[in-house]
């Protein structure tokens, strides 16, 4: 299982782990990974710390995460939702400038933990659906048909829905 050779992956080179991390970025910054908004500078700064190695004011000066558009790094969910995006960057820089002396392969590394630890269909694959509802102790007709996910993955079969695309539980 791909997750599973990921996590015990020993360099940046191997490839489940690469793919793994790729991955686990894309679907952070499109939202389909609802994480917390305070790890959202964290895992930014993780990205950086991947794609550019440590920081250095004399290389990268103050507008290197706009330069390459902040919504490379956070989802565009989560930017709305601080101040302003400045503030944002300011953040982002913090937690990157904290980084120094992580390698490329720990930065991937930790962005997974930091995932896997808030989602936890983390790893699976998504299928559009659409879901009615009926209460077990009813004879009415069901609800009208509603947009949903499911996320299919070796932990279990998962439907999501809502702007966070939260786990459902129905009975």
């Amino acid at each position: 299982h791909l997750v599973t050779e990921a996590e015990n992956a020993e360099s940046a080179s191997n490839g489940a782990h690469r793919l793994c991390f790729v991955d686990a970025v894309h679907r952070t910054i499109t939202g389909l990974y609802s994480i917390p908004i305070d790890d959202a500078p964290l895992l930014a700064a993780l990205q950086l710390q991947s794609a550019i190695g440590d920081y250095d004011d004399a290389v990268h000066g103050p507008t290197y995460i706009s330069d390459t558009g902040l919504e490379n790094y956070v989802a565009p969910a989560l930017m709305g939702r601080f101040n302003d995006d400045d503030e944002l960057e300011d953040m982002v820089q913090e937690e990157h400038m904290q980084l120094v002396g992580t390698s490329r392969f720990e930065a991937e590394r930790r962005y997974m933990q930091v995932i896997k630890s808030h989602v936890e269909y983390y790893g699976a694959s998504f299928f559009a659906v659409r879901v009615m509802v009926q209460a077990t102790d009813s004879e009415d007709d069901r609800s009208a048909p509603k947009p949903a996910i499911i996320a299919v993955s070796f932990e279990g079969i998962f439907l999501l829905s809502g702007w966070n695309l939260s786990v459902q539980e129905f009975h």
